[in-house]
């Protein structure tokens, strides 16, 4: 039995072992099977190079290019790299570089976009397919972006009627309410939220994109099925995005699928792009449908009438097979106008609203990432909306300030799209003629780019600070001046259909979130991958203004700029006399100084504890461990508005101070571990070491905090970012973390003091050290200074009604003041009366109540004792030290 089972083996393992076989032959041939092939590919581009018509300047120069080989048909959508620098600073003004097989030309200058939309810009032609491929072709080759000549003003007579400006003008009061709702709702979609007391928000942080993500897609929708789009139709579209994004992708990043062949694939690419044209031809005939039979006519509904004529029946220029060889080798066909308006609509709602996402988010990213622009443009709006000339009510004055073009907030918009083209190159253009660029002979039928990335910032108007954001640049400047030195919807007579439309939104976007909140960017931006055009990836932290009709009266907890929103506000510089505003600036020096002393009352606290232990019956103790747990509470509140993103304004400088403040708070928890080996209680050494513990936590965590916000914070500030602190406000960004250090050395110093006295080295006061006796009258002047800061604060809070947050940095630091000083008051008076009963008693012959003297001996601190015994020639007992207050700056 055993030898029948046993010879069967070898012939139930031979199909196996032959299929394993093959497999891994299968997976040792496939990388030379895809070397073969791209050699292949190689050989076939190499052909059409030979074959290729010569571009030759006067002297029979050749044009520059990377070569044949150097593929940049993916390459030119990769916004992380720094190849339109490259080939500009090596080839520019023009040079040549290739799709698959076809050579492409690329403009980088203005004299090089003007001479080439000379004379026959209105008869340029679309290359086929945008020079995208098969798979392009199939999902947009068809819509109006994509015509040209006698069909591109067929159809554009058709659509234009629908996105004029005077047709945009009037859906701006609907804009307005779509974008007001939006913003309105804006906190429901973010992912950290921080909130007061009274659960309102403080700040919250969201995603970039989801700022500018649903509106934009709305306000697009409804200018093309409005009235009829009911909310179900608009959430069915707006998901359909989501496999628009994934035919986009694949269009624009994927190779094979550009090729004419890949349609006879059953890849799931191919499938989706079935399933989402079925999806959308549904959508958009059934709004038609009900537009017909509800006798309300919208924009799609009146273009589709142009199907029925037979009026968007057109000729298509198609490509022959050999399209990549030869330029002129083309075929005619016939197209279903159906497609061509399906994909017209297509192209405006879901194409170029990605297109206008993402320049929103931008345009909002350079604003978060300059808070002098935004302060700027911020008060532009408030005071056109107080402008009786624009309108009689709200909504006419937004309406009217949105229109207009010399605004500060359009230069906003134009900057941002300048420095952040969207694309790094333009879809290709052919040629109508012949022409001389740059000295070079360039024939009819080339494909032509403009590096728009290279022109929006080395062009000489910009010059000389191109790569700068500085949206006043094109207040000294006309459209006429940067027509060919600024790439935006297009260059020449064939611009977007949706440039008035996109220009509009933009404004309306940006007015609606400057009008309610302040943006501030989180960590760093950067690029996403494996999109067509440049989008960003970024966490905007928001916090809402109190009232969005005018700037907000209220303080910030930021560290490096406590009271900007105070000093700045126009209404309290005009109201405040000099005294005041120094008396302003008092207080914000004094509210940063009880801001260092965070480590301190953590040290307050421990030892008004350890006071208790020792002396149950000690008020004092309990009073001070009272006010020193309320204290740990605030400074609680304030280390997370502290050093929860806020430390950006700190210099490297003031880092090192803070870290060396810490470090010394560290140090003073190690060295509390030595004051148990002095105490003989058992009970208290336990006691001092989980105190130890707790103080050495407390550094260690914020030492910790500390070190990632410098690690996050890029430095120097990036280009194009200008610092706006003054000199005054860079001065105070160094205060907090310097007086942090002195806090940190005041607490080594202490421990190690009470570390030695309880090893039995007795470090004492003497009556005559003019160090400790200058330190307390420092403490008397703080505690002056700290009276004078409440009633400063309040008197300033009553007379202009300002409203504070609860737990901002400066409420806290109120609280932080009022315990602080009732400690120093309280701390003065015990240690006054004390010193009293001790001479009173010493003068007649009385020692001291043991539980003081044990409390003392205890302790090992600088408490006053008498010494009891004198010498013959005394007449009265001396103090030989008195005690030294706790409590400290």
């Amino acid at each position: 039995m055993s030898f029948s089972i046993l010879s069967s083996v070898p012939m139930m393992s031979t199909p196996i072992l032959a299929a394993a076989i093959t497999i891994l032959l299968l997976y040792s041939t496939r990388l030379q099977l895809y070397r073969l092939l791209q050699l292949l590919n190689n050989v076939r581009k190499l052909i059409a190079y030979l074959l290729r018509p010569k571009i030759v300047n006067e002297e029979g120069k050749e044009i520059p290019g990377p070569g044949p080989l150097v593929e940049t048909r993916f390459t030119r959508f990769d916004y992380q790299s720094t190849i339109t620098r490259d080939y500009a600073e090596k080839y520019a003004p023009v040079y040549i570089v290739y799709n698959d097989t076809i050579p492409e030309l690329v403009l980088t200058t203005p004299e090089a976009v003007k001479r080439y939309y000379q004379n026959d810009g209105r008869v340029h032609r679309k290359a086929h397919a945008m020079g995208l491929g098969y798979y392009f072709g199939r999902l947009l080759g068809k819509a109006v972006g994509t015509m040209h000549n006698t069909d591109w003003f067929r159809v554009r007579r058709i659509v234009d009627p629908h996105f004029q400006l005077g047709v945009v003008k009037n859906l701006l009061g609907r804009m307005d309410d779509d974008f007001g709702t939006w913003f309105a709702k804006l906190e429901k979609h973010s992912e950290i939220t921080r909130r007061n007391a009274s659960k309102e928000p403080i700040w919250f942080e969201i995603d970039g994109l989801k700022v500018a993500e649903r509106t934009p897609f709305k306000v697009v929708a409804r200018a093309l099925f409005d009235p009829v789009m009911t909310e179900e139709d608009f959430e069915k579209m707006y998901k359909m995005n989501e496999i628009h994004e994934k035919l986009v992708e694949t269009a624009f990043l994927h190779q094979i699928p550009s090729y004419h062949w890949y349609r006879f694939l059953p890849t799931a690419a191919n499938k989706r792009m079935d399933h989402y044209q079925e999806l959308w031809k549904a959508v958009v005939l059934d709004i038609i449908s009900r537009a017909q039979k509800q006798n309300e006519p919208c924009p799609i509904s009146e273009m589709y009438k142009s199907v029925e004529s037979g009026e968007m029946e057109l000729l298509e220029v198609g490509p022959h097979w050999l399209e990549s060889v030869a330029f002129d080798a083309m075929v005619l066909t016939l197209v279903p106008s159906r497609q061509k308006l399906l994909q017209t609509a297509d192209e405006i709602l879901y194409t170029n609203i990605d297109v206008t996402s993402t320049s929103l988010t931008w345009g909002l990213i350079h604003l978060a990432q300059n808070p002098a622009a935004q302060e700027k443009a911020r008060k532009e709006l408030y005071e056109a909306l107080n402008k009786p000339e624009y309108g009689a009510n709200e909504k006419e004055r937004t309406a009217k300030y949105i229109e207009k073009q010399n605004t500060f907030l359009h230069y906003c918009v134009l900057e941002a799209t300048r420095l952040v083209p969207l694309l790094f190159y333009s879809l290709p253009e052919v040629t109508a003629e012949e022409k001389i660029i740059c000295g070079y002979h360039i024939p009819a039928n080339t494909s032509v780019l403009i590096d728009a990335n290279t022109l929006n910032r080395t062009a000489p108007i910009w010059q000389p600070d191109g790569d700068s954001y500085r949206p006043e640049r094109f207040e000294s400047i006309s459209p006429t001046d940067y027509r060919y030195a600024f790439w935006r919807f297009g260059i020449g007579p064939r611009k977007c259909v949706g440039q008035f439309f996109g220009d509009k939104i933009a404004k309306m976007f940006l007015f609606h979130a400057l009008r309610r909140f302040e943006f501030e960017i989180v960590g760093t931006v950067t690029k996403k991958k494996d999109l067509f055009v440049q989008t960003p990836e970024c966490t905007f932290r928001v916090r809402p203004l109190k009232d969005d009709r005018r700037k907000p009266k209220r303080f910030r907890e930021d560290l490096a700029d406590p009271f900007r929103n105070i000093l700045n506000q126009p209404s309290v510089s005009m109201s405040l006399p000099p005294a005041f505003r120094a008396a302003l600036d008092t207080t914000l020096v004094v509210g940063l100084i009880t801001g260092a002393a965070l480590p301190i009352i953590t040290v307050n606290v421990l030892l008004s504890t350890h006071r208790l232990i020792a002396n149950r019956t000690n008020i004092r103790s309990w009073f001070l461990l009272t006010a020193g747990a309320s204290q740990v509470v605030v400074a609680a509140a304030i280390i997370n508005a502290a050093f929860h993103g806020r430390t950006k304004g700190l210099t490297y400088v003031g880092y090192i101070c803070w870290v060396l403040g810490i470090i010394g708070l560290c140090s003073a928890g190690i060295i509390r571990f030595s004051i148990p080996f002095g105490v003989k209680n058992r009970e208290k050494r336990i006691f001092i070491i989980i105190t130890s513990i707790i103080v050495f936590a407390f550094g260690a965590a914020t030492l910790a905090n500390g070190v990632y916000e410098i690690s996050t914070w890029p430095f120097p500030p990036p280009a194009g970012v200008t610092p706006v602190y003054s000199a005054k406000h860079a001065a105070l960004s160094l205060v907090l973390p310097s007086l942090y250090a002195f806090a940190g050395i005041i607490a080594f110093s202490f421990q190690l003091r009470r570390a030695l006295n309880s090893s039995g080295t007795k470090v004492r006061r003497d009556a005559n050290d003019t160090r400790m006796q200058s330190l307390e009258v420092a403490n008397y002047i703080l505690c002056g200074f700290l009276l004078f800061t409440i009633i400063l604060y309040f008197a300033l809070f009553k007379m202009f009604k300002f409203d504070v947050p609860s737990y901002d940095t400066p409420t806290a630091c109120l609280f932080l003041i009022t315990f602080i000083t009732c400690e120093n008051a309280f701390e003065t008076f015990t240690n006054a009366l004390h010193d009293t009963t001790v001479t009173y008693n010493s003068s007649r012959g009385r020692s001291l109540p043991g539980s003081q003297q044990n409390s003392m001996r205890g302790e090992g601190a600088t408490a006053a004792h008498v010494a009891s015994k004198q010498g013959p020639d005394s007449k009265r007992p001396t103090i030989v030290a008195s005690t030294m207050a706790t409590s400290t700056v």
